[in-house]
């Protein structure tokens, strides 16, 4: 061993996992991140009234589509995030904070508890900081806590 180099061990790579198993969900995947991009982008440009009334709607329509057609459950959790699912569901995500931002609690928790928390596949991670959307912040918006109670 010389000085000054660094030798590091052989290895092989063993991909054994395909995430894209055909060329459509590629492409889904392009425009899902195409999406986000675009909410992101509104989001930072105080453009909120753009991501409720557009956007919004478009990741909704689209998650479901996705949704149909879902292979993604197959993949290991770590590999999901390149799925367009994984993708719809973020920008779902982005788009309760800017309902939450409009005071639009009740479509927000409408967001949460029927689209984001009834799937088991996608942003895993996420998954607590939704109920405690639902549990500390919007109990306080509704003056009620039967809401929050019948997130199971």
């Amino acid at each position: 061993m010389e000085t000054g180099k660094e030798v590091y061990p052989k290895y092989t790579i063993n991909r054994n996992e395909v995430i894209y198993k055909t060329r459509d969900d590629l492409i889904n995947y392009t425009i899902a991140f195409k999406l986000e991009n675009d909410i992101l982008s509104a989001i930072e440009r105080k453009a909120l009234d753009l991501v409720i009334n557009n956007f919004l709607n478009r990741a909704k329509q689209l998650y479901g589509n996705a949704v149909k057609e879902n292979s993604d459950s197959l993949l290991p959790p770590f590999l999901r995030r390149y799925s367009a699912g994984h993708t719809y569901v973020r920008c779902l995500s982005h788009c309760v904070n800017v309902l939450e931002q409009k005071k639009n609690h009740s479509e927000a928790v409408h967001i949460l508890k029927d689209i984001l928390l009834s799937q088991s596949v996608y942003c895993q991670d996420c998954r607590g900081r939704w109920f405690e959307k639902i549990s500390s912040k919007f109990r306080k918006a509704f003056k009620r806590s039967k809401i929050c109670v019948d997130c199971d």
